[in-house]
């Protein structure tokens, strides 16, 4: 799931900073830093989930893992400023 909201919602990230009143010259900047906090919360989480599936299997898991990011995206994509 994490491939497909990266392929999916990064190519509008710099429309979107833009859209939220960022000055041009500082949107590369903005969507470079929600990138990189994307994946680097996603090195903890990634061994957290691990323990956790080895604990009470993978199905429950991976359930909850798909509804996540369908909630998370949606939340994303409709807000409303970058903080």
């Amino acid at each position: 799931s994490d491939a497909m909201v990266t392929c999916m919602l990064f190519p509008f990230v710099p429309y979107m900073i833009a859209d939220f009143g960022v000055e041009d010259n500082n949107v590369g900047w903005y969507a470079g830093v929600l990138a990189s906090l994307f994946n680097l919360a996603n090195l903890p989480g990634g061994v957290i989930w691990g323990r956790v599936s080895d604990r009470i299997g993978r199905r429950p898991v991976l359930l909850f893992g798909l509804l996540t990011t369908l909630v998370t995206t949606v939340l994303f994509g409709t807000s409303q400023s970058i903080l």
